[in-house]
């Protein structure tokens, strides 16, 4: 899919018009990138890259065995090739930082997520004390091996002492089953804006557990 992409810069280029940019912005993830980067080269103007997750991990579920481990190594000669003629790249956490040296030997600006008009009031939020079972939220997509595994544990902790894991993310039940994250331990509570998300956690939670930090 990444060497079809830059196939479509001219489908995207005559949608442009009398529109001349003089610069492109895009998201390492998926596959779009690939794209702006071919319209940035043919244009010869600067491509700006945000970075937030391991993309080849991505694309390849964080599986292993030759055939993923061989896909894993050609997406990130790829990558590597995009990411080395962006004018700029931009990291979410001191983590993905580190993540694209290590990986790719390329610096990177840490660039914190920004708030939106929809995001939470920045506040601190209590509740008494109260008696009863464990309730651990977390928030946000499981797709790599290592953060389901986290969360098998915490699901299998809080669960010995009549707890319940809620997990607030679009996955569907039968993917989360996928993953062995299914009831008691573990329940689905939804998906919501981040000013409703925080008040239903700070309501119902005990603990919010984060498994990447920002």
């Amino acid at each position: 899919a990444a060497a079809r992409m830059p196939m479509h810069a001219s489908r995207i280029e005559a949608q442009l018009g009398d529109f001349s940019p003089e610069a492109i912005v895009s998201v390492a993830n998926a596959f779009l990138w690939f794209t702006a980067d071919a319209i940035a080269t043919r244009r010869r103007i600067p491509l700006h890259l945000f970075l937030h997750e391991d993309w080849a991990a991505i694309i390849t579920l964080g599986r292993t065995g030759l055939t993923y481990d061989l896909v894993r190594a050609a997406a990130r000669t790829r990558a590597a090739a995009v990411l080395r003629r962006a004018a700029s790249r931009f990291s979410v956490s001191p983590g993905m930082a580190e993540e694209v040296s290590r990986t790719y030997g390329l610096d990177s600006l840490v660039v914190y997520p920004s708030r939106g008009d929809d995001s939470p009031e920045p506040r601190v939020r209590l509740r008494p004390a109260r008696a009863g079972r464990p309730v651990v939220a977390h928030a946000g997509f499981v797709h790599l091996p290592g953060n389901a595994d986290l969360l098998r544990d915490i699901a299998r902790t809080v669960g010995e002492r009549g707890g319940h894991l809620d997990l607030y993310t679009l996955h569907s039940e039968a993917e989360l089953k996928a993953k062995g994250l299914v009831p008691p331990g573990v329940r689905r509570a939804g998906y919501f804006p981040a000013h409703e998300m925080a008040e239903r956690v700070a309501a119902t939670a005990d603990a919010l557990i984060l498994t990447a930090s920002f």
